[in-house]
């Protein structure tokens, strides 16, 4: 075993060890992927991913699409987030705590949005069709309908759970406002999230 590939065990190792510590001192919080006690650790309390631990890891690698990843919305998009309780304040530009969404395109793929459906490189996403307003009734800004190449430095987020407020609403976010790549440790298991992580790899590889 090389000393690169030690030094990641040891860290897992680590990580696996500190994982109760870290949910029993970690506050639980709402909306969004909150800070643990130990730093790179993250605890999700929100629906649009499986609830549990998740290792926040520095981005070393071009993203593609199905990465897990933690973002900062648009500003505009924090702005009603916040007054509406969509999340939590935080650090991001807009004021509000980061999403924890699947990356859905990166740059150089072909993302087709209308309101029944969502097309990653001519591949329709099923269950993607975007809503008209939120549980409360309120009317949801939904992001123009058309065709649009990715563009270098922007990213498109998108969660399968139903009430997911992703790029479909708010559009692309830039990459800067990428925090880093959410490695699950102990969090339930989620087919659904499987499944959609192998769908849009494959699409991805879609001219």
């Amino acid at each position: 075993m090389t000393a690169k590939r030690s030094h990641r065990s040891a860290t897992a190792l680590v990580a696996l060890l500190a994982a109760p510590l870290a949910l029993l001192l970690a506050p639980p919080l709402g909306l969004g992927v909150s800070s643990g006690p130990l730093g790179m650790l993250r605890i999700n309390t929100s629906s649009s991913l499986p609830r549990g631990l998740y290792l926040l890891a520095p981005l070393r690698r071009v993203l593609r699409p199905g990465d897990l990843v933690v973002a900062c919305p648009p500003p505009a998009a924090s702005t009603l987030a916040l007054a509406r309780g969509y999340l939590d304040p935080g650090t991001c530009p807009g004021g509000t705590k980061p999403l924890g969404k699947l990356v859905l395109a990166v740059p150089g793929d072909r993302v087709e949005l209308a309101a029944t459906a969502v097309t990653l490189n001519r591949c329709r996403l099923p269950a993607t069709a975007s809503r008209a307003a939120d549980t409360h009734g309120r009317p949801l800004p939904r992001f123009p309908p058309g065709a649009y190449r990715v563009r270098a430095g922007d990213i498109w987020l998108f969660s399968p759970h139903p009430r997911s407020f992703d790029s479909r609403y708010f559009g692309p976010v830039a990459a800067t406002g990428i925090r880093g790549v959410l490695r699950p440790l102990l969090v339930r298991s989620s087919p659904l999230l499987h499944r959609w992580t192998s769908l849009l790899h494959t699409c991805a590889a879609r001219p």
